[in-house]
């Protein structure tokens, strides 16, 4: 993996040397190459051609190899696209480590870094199931992934990154692991970044009320960018190589034949869909409520998919009413284990919510932890609580 302090001395280089030596776009498949390049918009793409090959030429060799005095065992894996600035992608990463407390010694596995770029073959070999690939290696090894999304959500309209995905959100967080396995998603604002995180952050538990702290944090998150994330459908991701496409898609599928043309349509691809649409309608719920936004492809987000949590804080949220209570109640299905809901200060709810509460609690099969706040809701009572709580 690569340290952020080694990402920090890429950056500097490149705010150094790309206006002195002016810098220009290499790529030929690029829409702009043969620009001059700026600081700020230099991308991984570029960065290849004017800072890690020529770096690495000589010993041939990966960065991470050229710039570490010895190993560094990635604790987190990055997924993203390389047109996103390499000036972005590191402030994405300075607030994940900052939400989820990580050491400046803690690496991320970042392919560019990592894979060594004179010998792409041993990484990733077009005759290779992608689940032998360093990709997964690394996914393996780590405890968590995160995503780094640009402006326009690219990353999941790249298969590569559409595998990372469903291996995080799938099988690794499915797996008997001493820890759950965490999917984290990041995007830039300019000189900021910030991410919604799988369930709260460590930063989050120094609150007295966690959820509201992760709440708050998670607000500025883009909520058109999430809206945008319900249109995401992996059998549309692309990539620079068609042999990649092919072999990603027969593995999801469980193909014996990873070269064959795979199917457009399959059960592993939808369920994948899903997930990646409920994680963005829980992110985005509340703010997508007290915006005044049609709620309906939320709530299809999240009936259709399989996460094992729903956890989210309404606190002081003045727009929310017990028939919102009732749809969101109307979502929780048979998979889900913990139900976190926090409605204190929602002073329009009433015992209608407690009942619509109880009836979709009964759809779960699987629910093994339960915390509901209805502190300061002065139009519930007694009677209501005990009748919810007979239905558990």
């Amino acid at each position: 993996g690569v340290l952020r302090s080694q990402l920090r001395a890429v950056v500097r280089y490149v705010r150094r040397r790309c206006p002195k030596q002016a810098w220009r776009d290499k790529c030929q498949r690029s829409p702009t190459y043969g620009s001059v390049l700026q600081p700020e918009t230099v991308n991984l793409y570029q960065l290849t051609d004017w800072v890690i090959q020529p770096a690495t030429e000589a010993r041939q060799c990966s960065y991470v190899e050229f710039v570490a005095d010895g190993p560094q065992r990635p604790r987190w894996f990055v997924s993203h696209w390389w047109g996103e600035p390499v000036v972005d992608f590191l402030a994405c990463l300075e607030q994940h480590a900052k939400d989820r407390e990580l050491a400046e010694g803690d690496p991320y596995w970042v392919c560019a870094y990592a894979n060594n770029q004179w010998d792409l073959k041993s990484d990733i070999n077009a005759e290779q199931d992608p689940q032998q690939s360093s990709f997964r290696r690394a996914m393996e090894i780590a405890e968590g992934a995160i995503s780094i999304l640009d402006k326009d959500a690219v990353c999941y309209s790249r298969i590569w990154c559409c595998y990372e995905v469903w291996v995080a959100t799938g099988e690794l967080s499915e797996a008997r692991r001493k820890k759950p396995y965490r999917y984290d998603m990041y995007t830039s604002l300019g000189k900021q970044a910030v991410g919604i995180t799988d369930g709260c952050a460590e930063r989050d538990s120094h609150d007295k009320f966690p959820m509201d702290a992760k709440s708050k944090r998670e607000k500025p998150f883009p909520i058109e960018l999430c809206r945008r994330a319900f249109g995401i459908k992996l059998q549309d991701a692309v990539t620079t190589e068609p042999g990649d496409r092919r072999r990603i898609l027969n593995s999801i599928a469980r193909a014996r034949n990873l070269r064959a043309e795979p199917p457009h349509q399959h059960p592993q691809y939808d369920q994948l869909n899903s997930n990646l649409h409920g994680r963005f309608a829980v992110a985005s719920w509340r703010f997508a409520l007290e915006s005044g936004f049609p709620m309906q492809p939320y709530l299809d987000a999240l009936q259709r998919c399989n996460l094992p949590k729903l956890e989210l804080s309404f606190d002081n949220c003045d727009a929310l009413r017990d028939e919102h209570v009732s749809d969101l109640a109307g979502t929780i299905t048979r998979a889900v284990d913990t139900v976190q809901l926090d409605f204190s200060f929602c002073s329009e709810l009433t015992d209608r919510s407690l009942t619509s509460l109880r009836a979709g609690l009964a759809a779960s099969h699987a629910l093994k932890r339960l915390a509901l706040d209805f502190t300061f809701c002065k139009q519930i009572t007694d009677d209501g609580a005990v009748d919810l709580a007979a239905g558990l």
